[in-house]
């Protein structure tokens, strides 16, 4: 609606748009790429309810958690072998 006498939006019923990195696209892409350290994007993300919020948080925080211990699993494996082979 705009003055009828300077001719000024007065009101706008247009929503601001949200900014691009809060699209769920560019969320998930993070989180994939850079695990816990994209759950600031999570967190800030108007568009969120809370629980999924602490959903999404607990489970990128368990994976991150179960990722470690299989890569540590990983690389006491590579090591005996690598000591059985003389590499070492």
């Amino acid at each position: 609606m705009e003055c009828p006498f300077c001719g000024q939006v007065l009101h706008t019923s247009e929503k601001p748009k949200p900014k691009w990195y809060f699209s769920t696209t560019i969320v998930v892409i993070a989180l994939l790429s850079v695990g816990p350290l994209a759950l600031p994007l999570v967190w800030f993300n108007p568009r969120y309810k809370r629980i999924t919020k602490i959903v999404v948080s607990v489970i990128v925080v368990a994976l991150t958690i179960w990722s470690y211990f299989i890569m540590k699993d990983l690389y006491l494996r590579f090591n005996e072998k690598a000591k059985e082979l003389g590499i070492i």
